[in-house]
C-alpha cells in the first residue's frame, strides 16, 4: 500500500516558469499589500462610523458621577461610581535614573545585547532591573482624598522614556570613533564594565531600555464601588482606572475618529493601487509560463 502523500505548503513560494524568484517575491509582497491595506481601510472605516473611538467617553458618560469629598463622607455604600482625581500616595519612591520623579509604581529592565535579537549567536544580559511601588494609594482632589483598595496591578503603567541625559550611555575605549570599541555601559549613576569574560571579543553592542511608571500626582478617571468610604473593586470587569479627565479621554477619542474617517481612503487606494500591479504581473506571469 502507498504511503499517503503530504499536502506541499510550499506552493506560495513555487514560481511560475521562466519567472525569476525575485520577480515572484515582489508579485507575494503586492498581493499581500493589498490584502493588508484593504483590511485596514474596512476597519478604520467601520470603527469611524460605529463611534468605536468613543466607547470609552461613553461608557464614562454612563456612569453615576462624584466628587472626591462627597464619596469620603458618603454614609452609604455605592455599587458603582465615577471621580476624577490625583493619585498620591504618603512617602513615594523616586526612579533611579530621576530622582525628582516621585511615582506610584515603576519598572525599570535594562538589557544588553552584542547583534540582532533575532541571530543565534547573539549574546543578551540584563544588566539592571529595578522595581517599586506605594503601599497605599488614595485619589485626591487636591485637598480631600480617598483610599484605593485596589491591587497595584490594576493600574495602568504606561511606558514613559527618560531625558536624553538620563538614557543609558556606551564609554568606549580610545578616541578614535573608527577604531574604538564599547568598554562599559553607564545608567542611573552605575557603571556596568562589558569583560571579554561574558562578552568575548566585542566590537558592538546596543540596549534596550523596558521603563514603565506611573507617576505620583498622575490625574485619572476612576469608576469603582464606594465602601466603608473607599473605593474597591466592583468586579464583574467594570473596574476602570484610566489617564487624564473624562474630557481629556472625550477629546482623544474624538481625535482619535476623525483620523480613523480620514485614514481609510489613502489605505483602499493603496490596496487598489497594489491589487492592481499584482494583476498585471500575474497576467504577465501567466503568459511569460506558456511560452
Amino acid at each position: 500500500m502507498s504511503p499517503k502523500r503530504r499536502m506541499r505548503w510550499s506552493w506560495w513560494k513555487d514560481a511560475p516558469r521562466n519567472v525569476s524568484e525575485n520577480e515572484y517575491a515582489k508579485f507575494e509582497f503586492l498581493v499581500l499589500g493589498a490584502i493588508a491595506s484593504g483590511g485596514l481601510a474596512v476597519i478604520s472605516l467601520f470603527m469611524g462610523l460605529t463611534g468605536q473611538a468613543l466607547k470609552t467617553s461613553q461608557e464614562l458618560a454612563q456612569v453615576e458621577s462624584l466628587s472626591v469629598q462627597a464619596a469620603s463622607e458618603a454614609t452609604t455604600n455605592r455599587d458603582l461610581i465615577k471621580l476624577e482625581g490625583y493619585l498620591v500616595a504618603d512617602n513615594p519612591p523616586t526612579l533611579p535614573d530621576d530622582p525628582a520623579l516621585q511615582i506610584i509604581q515603576g519598572k525599570i529592565e535594562l538589557v544588553a545585547r552584542n547583534g540582532p535579537s533575532t541571530a543565534e549567536d547573539t549574546i543578551q544580559k540584563v544588566l539592571f532591573t529595578w522595581e517599586a511601588a506605594v503601599e497605599q494609594v488614595f485619589l485626591s482632589d487636591g485637598e480631600t482624598r480617598i483610599p484605593l483598595a485596589i491591587a497595584l496591578e490594576q493600574f495602568p503603567l504606561p511606558a514613559a522614556q527618560p531625558e536624553p541625559d538620563q538614557r543609558p550611555k556606551i564609554e568606549r575605549t580610545g578616541e578614535s570613533a573608527r577604531l574604538s570599541k564599547p568598554k562599559a555601559i553607564t545608567y542611573a549613576d552605575q557603571t556596568f564594565p562589558l569583560t571579554a569574560a561574558d562578552w568575548g571579543r566585542l566590537d558592538y553592542i546596543t540596549t534596550d531600555l523596558d521603563r514603565r511608571v506611573l507617576p505620583h500626582g498622575q490625574t485619572v478617571t476612576v469608576v469603582a464601588a464606594l465602601r466603608d468610604q473607599q473605593l474597591v473593586d466592583p468586579l464583574g470587569g467594570r473596574l476602570k482606572i484610566a489617564l487624564g479627565t473624562e474630557a481629556d479621554i472625550r477629546r482623544t477619542g474624538e481625535r482619535f475618529g476623525r483620523l480613523l474617517t480620514v485614514i481609510w481612503l489613502p489605505l483602499a487606494i493603496a490596496s487598489y493601487l497594489c491589487g492592481k500591479k499584482a494583476a498585471q504581473l500575474n497576467q504577465d506571469f501567466l503568459e511569460r509560463s506558456q511560452q
